[in-house]
C-alpha cells in the first residue's frame, strides 16, 4: 500500500509538472506569436514611412539629387531642406554646403544671405578650390553690395577657371565698376 502510495504520488507531480510545463509552453507560443504580431506591425509602419518618404530617405547621394532636382524646379525651400539636413549629418561633404548655400542664396532674405554665406564659406574651408562655392560667393557679394568681396572671390575663380564665361564677365563688370576698364577689356 505504502509502495502503491508513492508510486501515485510521484504519478501525481509527475502530472502536475506536465501540465505546468505545458502551461508554460502555451503562454511562450502566446508571447512568441503576439512579439511576431507586433513585429510584423512595426515593418508595416516602417514600409509606410519609408514609402511616404521616398525613395531617397536613407541614401546621402539620392538624397542630394533630389535636393537638386527640387533646385532645378525652382522649389528653393525644399531644396534647402535637403542641403541643410545633408550639411549637418555630413559636416565634411562639400556638395552639401555649396548646394545648401546656392538654395538659401536664391531666397533672397536676409536670414538666407546669412544661411547661404555661413555655407559657402564652409564649402570653401573644405575645399578651397570649389568653383561652385567661388562662384555663388561672388553673386552673394554682388546682391549685397559688397564689391570689393565679389571681385576678389572672383578672382580667385578665374585663376581657377580662366575659360569660365560667367567667371569672365561678372569679373569684367565688377571692374569696369571699379574704373579698371582696360583690366575689364583683357578679359
Amino acid at each position: 500500500v505504502h509502495e502503491y502510495q508513492e508510486k501515485r504520488k510521484v504519478e501525481r507531480e509527475e502530472s502536475l509538472e506536465a501540465s505546468r510545463a505545458a502551461r508554460e509552453e502555451a503562454k511562450l507560443i502566446r508571447d512568441l506569436e503576439k512579439a511576431l504580431d507586433e513585429e510584423a506591425h512595426y515593418q508595416r509602419l516602417l514600409d509606410k514611412a519609408k514609402t511616404e518618404a521616398g525613395p531617397a530617405s536613407g541614401d546621402p547621394v539620392a538624397r542630394l539629387n533630389t535636393g537638386v532636382a527640387h533646385l532645378e524646379a525652382y522649389d528653393y525651400a525644399n531644396a534647402l531642406k535637403v542641403f541643410a539636413a545633408l550639411a549637418r549629418e555630413y559636416p565634411d561633404w562639400e556638395a552639401a554646403h555649396v548646394n545648401a548655400g546656392i538654395a538659401a542664396l536664391n531666397q533672397v532674405t536676409e536670414e538666407n544671405l546669412t544661411a547661404a554665406e555661413k555655407s559657402l564659406r564652409r564649402a570653401l574651408e573644405i575645399n578651397p578650390r570649389s568653383l561652385n562655392a567661388l562662384v555663388s560667393l561672388g553673386m552673394l557679394h554682388q546682391h549685397r553690395q559688397r564689391s570689393e568681396g565679389a571681385l576678389e572671390v572672383y578672382e580667385k575663380a578665374v585663376a581657377l577657371d580662366p575659360e569660365d564665361p560667367n567667371i569672365l564677365y561678372q569679373l569684367s563688370i565688377l571692374r569696369e565698376e571699379k574704373g579698371k576698364l582696360d583690366e575689364a577689356r583683357l578679359l
